[in-house]
């Protein structure tokens, strides 16, 4: 498909996405996610950011597109332009700075096993990491700290 007729196609869904049923945005962050790793484009992680982050966030779509995200976010799929590591990363510790403590937990906990691997490239899982990690409420203690820290391990 030609980047003009693309580009005017992502505009139009993104004006019109408010209207749209959420199981049409996550049938969209599929195709997507879904596209050989070398196709995708800067212009395909904004698209999908913009379209699923309206999804309510216990949606099928919210976590189709965090998965996407991580996808491309940690290189998942071989074929990945490193340019889209960084717009990647921000949208998905954005669309998580705004998700429940459990789900920011079970990427924190994705992370770390991530980490353990020593088949997996630690960078990018480390600069995720620290980019949730830096979303995280500020603690009034040091005792709530030891808590979360705590409540991490035991998951």
């Amino acid at each position: 498909m030609d980047e003009t007729a693309k580009n005017e196609i992502y505009k139009i869904i993104t004006e019109t996405n408010n209207d749209m049923h959420e199981d049409c945005v996550e049938a969209l962050i599929i195709k997507v996610k879904e596209l050989d790793a070398s196709l995708v484009q800067a212009q395909d992680v904004k698209f999908i950011y913009e379209i699923g982050s309206g999804a309510s966030y216990k949606s099928q779509a919210a976590e189709t597109l965090a998965s996407a995200l991580w996808q491309i976010a940690t290189l998942d799929k071989p074929g990945y332009s490193k340019a889209l590591l960084k717009p990647a990363r921000k949208n998905l510790t954005d669309l998580i700075r705004t998700e429940t403590s459990t789900i920011k937990e079970s990427y924190i906990c994705l992370c770390i096993e991530r980490l353990s691997d020593e088949n997996v490239c630690s960078v990018q899982t480390i600069k995720i990491l620290k980019s949730i990690l830096s979303k995280l409420p500020k603690f009034h203690s040091m005792m709530q700290q030891k808590e979360f820290v705590k409540d991490l391990i035991r998951h």
